[in-house]
């Protein structure tokens, strides 16, 4: 979202780097926990209550309190509450429910590659070539059942690939 503000020195600048960083946890904050949906939620400030919101809105407690204090939902001394229990009960590195709440995985990547192959709008030739990246990594990224890539539709060609692991560019 910055490439055309930021500059590769700008990324190495302490003070630049925690703006972009700032600006992209105000971002995932907005995306995640729209202002009004959540600010409905949120009419206690106790950590069982937040406990309880991270059932609905999957969102780890410190981010929702972080979303809070961002959008002016509860004081400075609240804040400074629930900061104070997050740590007290060791909640920074595991917090309730984090073992519960599965994670949710990005379906529509492996819809459109396998509606794309199922109804022959391109082969996995064309596939491979037009991404330019090793199938494996295409089949991890995109939740794809292992192998989905190896049957090969339509005349076989020369694909150039980028294997993540390696770095390396290769034709198969």
């Amino acid at each position: 979202m910055h490439s055309s503000v930021f500059t590769e020195d700008d990324l190495n600048n302490r003070n630049k780097n925690k703006r972009l960083e700032n600006e992209a946890n105000l971002f995932a904050g907005a995306f995640l926990l729209p202002k009004e949906e959540f600010s409905r939620d949120v009419y206690s400030h106790s950590l069982e209550h937040f406990i309880n919101l991270k059932k609905k809105w999957k969102v780890s407690i410190g981010a929702m309190i972080k979303r809070c204090e961002v959008l002016g939902i509860l004081s400075e001394n609240q804040i400074k509450y629930l900061t104070d229990q997050i740590n007290y009960r060791g909640f920074r590195k595991k917090e309730p429910l984090d073992d519960i709440i599965s994670i949710e995985l990005p379906l529509i990547h492996r819809q459109s590659i396998n509606m794309l192959l199922e109804k022959n709008i391109c082969t996995t030739y064309e596939l491979l070539d037009d991404l330019a990246i090793n199938s494996n990594d295409i089949e991890r990224f995109c939740y794809l059942e292992k192998g989905t890539l190896d049957t090969y539709i339509g005349e076989p060609q020369l694909v150039e690939i980028i294997d993540f692991a390696t770095k390396e560019k290769k034709f198969i």
